[in-house]
This record gives structure tokens, sequence and C-alpha cells, in this order.
């Protein structure tokens, strides 16, 4: 990433509501994205939010991406989008369980 004009973030970036346990350890990202969101995502947020004006052309296409003007090209770029994706969407969650009740109406009930 040193040939990317990107400020790293003044702090590790995480997210204890959705990934409490760190990006890396979610099974949704990758080890080397992981890493670009805890180096970057403080500056990623800031600049996706507006808190942060873009020092660099790279950061002023990232704005330009977040704000869906322009296509990702860079890892970070998808990285981020990938994150707000999971990130602000529903949770997928898994049962075992066949949630449908089936019920007979005609049955009589047994009161025993």
């Amino acid at each position: 990433m040193s040939d990317v004009d990107f400020r790293f973030g003044s702090k590790l970036f995480v997210d204890n509501n959705r990934y409490a346990r760190g990006f890396n350890r979610s099974g949704d990202f990758t080890i080397g994205e992981s890493h670009l969101l805890t180096s970057f995502g403080t500056t990623m947020q800031g600049l996706a939010t507006g808190l942060l004006e873009p020092q660099s052309d790279t950061e002023h296409h990232f704005q330009q991406v977040c704000q869906a003007k322009a296509d990702p090209e860079t890892p970070l770029e998808r990285v981020w989008l990938k994150y707000q994706r999971l990130a602000n969407g529903k949770p997928k969650i898994y049962t075992l369980h066949d949630s449908k009740v089936s019920v007979d109406l005609n049955s009589p009930i047994d009161d025993d």
C-alpha cells in the first residue's frame, strides 16, 4: 500500500457492534481486507461521512465512490463498500428448525 496516496487512520478502526471479535475473526473478510479496514478505516469513515476533506486524488475518488458517482477501482474502495453492505444490511440467521407450523383445523381437540 506504499504506492497509494491514502492517509492511515488516526487510530485503529473497530466496529464493536457488528464485529465485536474483530474483522479478521468474522469470516466475512480476508486477512488482507481486515488489515485494510483496521489500518485505514477511520480515514475511510471520515471521508465517507464528510467529516474529513480529501487531501489527494485517491481520497477524492474514494469520496466519489462512496457517493455512488464513480465505480470502485482500488482494494480500499472495494473493501469499504463490502464493509458498508455487510454492516448496514440485515444479518443472515440460519437455524435448523422449520418455522412453518402445520395445523389441521378439522381434527378434534384432545383434552386429555
